[in-house]
């Protein structure tokens, strides 16, 4: 579901769906989440940084 939402451009809510479901996860599928989350977080800042110019 993250996926999808970083592809129609919308990382915000990829990152709280993320947040919201990880502790229900397997301790073995968490840093695969992690490492969507962190490519989120760079989404997401990036996207910011392009609206304060």
């Amino acid at each position: 579901m993250a996926t999808v939402l970083k592809q129609a451009n919308r990382a915000e809510e990829a990152i709280d769906a993320i947040r919201s479901f990880r502790d229900r996860c397997p301790n073995e599928a968490r840093e695969s989440l992690d490492n969507i989350l962190l490519d989120l977080y760079k989404v997401s800042r990036a996207c910011k940084f392009t609206y304060i110019m």
